[in-house]
C-alpha cells in the first residue's frame, strides 16, 4: 500500500499544480494533459485512499513513542491527499450523490474555492512526500 500510496501523492500533487509545473518542466505537459480527463477518478482514489491511510494511521499511535516523526509525516501525508482527493473530486461527488445534502456540497465548493490559492503550495508538498515516501 505504501507505493500506490506515494504514486497516488505524486499523480495528485502534479494534478493540483500543474501550472507550477508547466512554467518549470515543459516536457511534464505530455503526462499531465494524459490524466486531465481523468482527474476527478484520481482524486476521489485520493480521497479513500486518503481516508483508509488515515484510519490506518490510528493503529500507529502506540508507537508515537519511538517514531514520533514518521506518524507525524503519516498523518500530514494523509490529510494532503484527503484534501487534494477533495478538491479534484468534488464536481464527481455532486454528480454520484445527487446532492442529497446540498449545504454539505456547498461547503465543500466553497472550502475548495478557499484552498484555491494554496493549490501549487498543496501540490508541491504532495509531491515532495511522496518522493521522501518512495525513497
Amino acid at each position: 500500500m505504501g507505493l500506490v500510496f506515494s504514486l497516488l501523492l505524486i499523480v495528485l500533487g502534479a494534478l493540483v499544480a500543474q501550472d507550477f509545473l508547466f512554467e518549470k518542466v515543459p516536457a511534464s505537459k505530455k503526462f499531465i494533459e494524459k490524466l486531465n480527463p481523468h482527474k476527478e477518478y484520481i482524486g476521489a482514489a485520493g480521497l479513500v485512499f486518503g481516508l483508509v491511510w488515515l484510519l490506518d494511521a490510528i493503529g500507529w499511535l502506540r508507537y508515537v513513542n519511538l517514531f514520533p516523526l514518521h506518524i507525524l509525516e503519516i498523518w500530514i501525508s494523509a490529510g494532503l491527499l484527503m484534501t487534494i482527493g477533495m478538491m479534484l473530486s468534488i464536481d464527481l461527488l455532486k454528480k454520484i450523490m445527487n446532492n442529497p445534502v446540498p449545504s454539505l456540497l456547498t461547503k465543500a465548493s466553497q472550502w475548495r474555492d478557499d484552498l484555491a490559492p494554496y493549490k501549487k503550495h498543496l501540490g508541491i508538498a504532495a509531491m515532495a512526500l511522496g518522493l521522501i515516501y518512495i525513497l
